[in-house]
C-alpha cells in the first residue's frame, strides 16, 4: 500500500522507467545520477498502477468524488436559454426546444 500522500520509492507500485533504482541499506539510489532517488520529482518515475498524479500525489490515497465532474461544471457555467425551436431547425439540431 502507498506510504503517504506523495509518491515515493518505498511504495510497492513505484517504478523507475530507466530501471536505475537500486536499494542500499534501506535508501533508494539512482544509478544514473549516482545519488539518492528523488521520487516523484524524477522524469523517469512512474506508478505500476498508473495512479501518480501530475503534482506527485498518489491517486490511490486521494478520495474519489472530492471534486466536481466536468459535466457539473459545464451545467453551472452554461447560460440558461428560454428559446423554443420547432420544425426544420429542431430536426437539424435534434432538439425540440432549447432550455
Amino acid at each position: 500500500m502507498p506510504k503517504g500522500k506523495l509518491c515515493n520509492p518505498k511504495c510497492e507500485f513505484f517504478r523507475c522507467r530507466q530501471k536505475a533504482l537500486k536499494w542500499r541499506s534501506e535508501t533508494a539510489w539512482c544509478v544514473v545520477s549516482g545519488d539518492q532517488c528523488i521520487g516523484y520529482k524524477c522524469n523517469y518515475a512512474s506508478c505500476e498502477r498508473r495512479k501518480m498524479l501530475n503534482d506527485g500525489s498518489c491517486g490511490l490515497t486521494v478520495k474519489s468524488g472530492s471534486s466536481l465532474s466536468l459535466d457539473e461544471i459545464e451545467k453551472e457555467s452554461a447560460p440558461k436559454l428560454s428559446v423554443k425551436v420547432k420544425g426544420k431547425l429542431s430536426r437539424k439540431l435534434k432538439f425540440e426546444d432549447l432550455v
